[in-house]
């Protein structure tokens, strides 16, 4: 199934009307479109709703890491590596952050689309962190976390 970000907003106001759009733009840009041909453009709606999910969630984590960019350009992965694992020592209870096996397997897969050590951007880690499969077990057992906060009693 494929949807458009309108579409995929338009879906999650039903449940929240002040959802930000910023996130799903956000989200969108972590994957690639199936169908830009034609007018708007459309992403598989699973990739993308994962996508959301983790842009969510770790919405805080993402604006870390982007200042890390911010402030140093684009950069060579073991460079970012280390400036990563440095401050998620020091806000290692503040904000809600990946897994450290997560993180992990995004760097391995860095290493091997990345075969002419060139710089890597926040982009690139973005689609990479999206692209995991791991993600998927993460997100997941997060909304498992949360699904008692989700479900009203029914009192008769």
């Amino acid at each position: 199934y494929t949807i458009s970000i309108t579409e995929y907003h338009q879906l999650v106001e039903l449940l929240c009307s002040n959802f930000s759009r910023s996130v799903i733009n956000d989200a969108a840009s972590s994957i690639f479109p199936i169908d830009t041909m034609h007018s708007p453009v459309k992403y598989n709606f699973d990739q993308l709703n994962l996508s959301v999910l983790f842009h969510f969630i770790y919405e805080d984590w993402l604006h870390h890491v982007q200042k890390i960019f911010i402030d140093n350009g684009t950069m060579s992965l073991d460079n970012f590596k280390s400036l990563l694992y440095e401050s998620r020592q020091s806000m290692s209870l503040s904000i809600a952050q990946p897994p450290v096996d997560l993180i992990e397997i995004t760097f391995i897969t860095l290493k091997s689309n990345n075969k002419s050590n060139s710089d890597i951007t926040f982009i690139d880690l973005r689609r990479a962190v999206v692209s995991n499969n791991k993600l998927k077990d993460d997100v997941c057992k997060i909304s498992k976390r949360a699904e008692p906060f989700l479900h009203v009693n029914n009192r008769t």
